[in-house]
C-alpha cells in the first residue's frame, strides 16, 4: 500500500458542498471563506472559466452541464449585488425589445460611419475589439487594402 502524500493546486472559487464531496473520497481540502472583494475578483474568473467549459462542450449533454454551471456563477454574482433572476431577466427582455436577440444570426463584419458620428467615440474608446479599418470609396464603392476581405 503506497501512502505517499499527493498535493495538487486547486486556487479557485469552489462550489458549497465541495469540501464534503472531496471528504467522502478520501481527498482533504484546504478551504478558507473569501472576503467580499476577493469573491467578486474570483467570481468573475469563474464566470470565465465556466463559459470558456461551456464553449468546448461536445455534446448536448455536456453543454447542458456547462451552462448550468455558468447560470449558478451568475446567479452568485446577481446575489452580492442584491440582484436576483427575475431582475436579470426583466434586463434581458428590456434589452431583446430594443436590439433583439441571437435568434436570427446575424454576423456583423463591420460598419460605416462618417468621421464626425457621434457614435464613433464608443468604438474608439476600445480600439483592441474595434479596430479601424483602412479603406477609400472609388466611384461610390469602398476599396480596402488587398490584405483585408470583406466577407459580406
Amino acid at each position: 500500500m503506497n501512502h505517499q502524500m499527493v498535493r495538487i493546486k486547486i486556487d479557485k472559487l469552489v462550489r458549497d458542498h465541495s469540501g464534503g464531496v472531496l471528504r467522502a473520497k478520501g481527498i482533504h481540502s484546504s478551504e478558507r471563506v473569501m472576503e467580499l472583494s476577493e469573491y467578486k475578483i474570483e467570481l468573475a474568473s469563474k464566470l470565465l472559466e465556466e463559459a470558456k467549459e461551456a464553449i468546448a462542450a461536445k455534446d448536448e449533454d455536456e453543454i447542458m452541464e456547462e451552462l448550468s454551471d455558468l447560470l449558478e456563477v451568475m446567479v452568485s454574482i446577481l446575489n452580492v449585488y442584491g440582484k436576483n433572476f427575475e431582475d436579470l431577466e426583466k434586463r434581458r427582455l428590456q434589452k431583446q425589445a430594443v436590439k433583439g436577440g441571437f435568434e436570427a444570426r446575424i454576423y456583423c463584419s463591420h460598419v460605416d460611419m462618417r468621421a464626425d458620428n457621434e457614435n464613433l467615440s464608443y468604438y474608439r474608446r476600445d480600439p483592441q475589439r474595434y479596430p479601424e479599418i483602412d479603406f477609400k470609396v472609388q466611384e461610390g464603392n469602398f476599396v480596402y487594402p488587398s490584405d483585408h476581405i470583406d466577407k459580406s
